[in-house]
């Protein structure tokens, strides 16, 4: 018990020390124009400047940066450094600029900060879904759909969905899932009670669509078409002939 108690005072007493350390003012050094001597000032905390340097009977005198600068560290300085003024293409302010901090800026929404550049965010293949969205940061981070989902479209926000299980909605399964395509179900000749008009679904019905009919109406004015001009052809060459 008594190492123990030791060893907690022991404990205690670096923690001491290092808070006491953690918390002394940073100094820096000055001649005095009046002793020659080498003084050990302390320097200004954040949000502000040295206005006078320390002396043999005064420390040092600190004042407020004025509008529109900023120190962020203790530091030396008679002045504070200027904000900046305006943001760089494609970034909006994030935050103002303060006594103790710049003006913080970031890339718009899409973006993400290259260097010094805001670049669009990568949009995932089809095949491929979003793990990690991309921040102001950050860029848009891709994955392989695993089997059983799939991704039919360029995106920078979509992750892969679920492959439909035709077997759970009482459908027949036409054609199985890939991973950029989801999978195709049939009815079965049943009454069709599935809403098959979500985006990412595929449904064969055995009902033919207006979009089917028009296209079948749009063939079959097209070999028309082609058969009477046939006909005026033939007609034309055997006028041609008896003249």
């Amino acid at each position: 018990q008594k190492t123990l108690y030791m060893h907690a005072r022991l404990q205690a007493l670096f923690a001491m020390c290092f808070a006491r350390a953690y918390q002394e003012i940073p100094k820096y050094q000055h001649r005095d124009p009046v002793t020659s001597k080498v003084l050990f000032c302390d320097q200004c905390p954040p949000g502000t400047a040295v206005k006078r340097h320390c002396s043999t009977e005064e420390p040092t005198v600190c004042a407020p940066c004025p509008e529109k600068r900023f120190a962020e560290q203790w530091h030396w300085g008679d002045s504070c450094q200027h904000c900046t003024s305006v943001c760089k293409e494609r970034q909006i302010v994030q935050r103002e600029c303060n006594s103790t901090h710049d003006r913080l800026c970031e890339c718009i929404p899409g973006y993400h900060l290259v260097v010094e550049f805001c670049v669009l965010h990568t949009a995932c293949s089809p095949g491929f879904g979003v793990i990690v969205q991309g921040t102001p940061e950050r860029n848009t981070v891709c994955e392989k759909c695993s089997p059983g989902y799939f991704s039919s479209t360029s995106s920078s926000t979509e992750p892969c969905i679920p492959h439909r299980n035709c077997t759970q909605l009482g459908l027949k399964t036409v054609r199985p899932g890939t991973a950029t395509q989801d999978t195709l179900c049939d009815t079965e000749n049943k009454e069709f009670n599935f809403n098959c008009s979500h985006q990412h679904t595929e449904c064969h019905t055995g009902k033919v669509s207006q979009k089917e009919k028009n296209y079948k109406l749009f063939e079959i004015i097209g070999d028309t078409f082609v058969l009477v001009l046939e006909k005026i052809f033939r007609i034309f060459c055997l006028f041609v002939c008896f003249l």
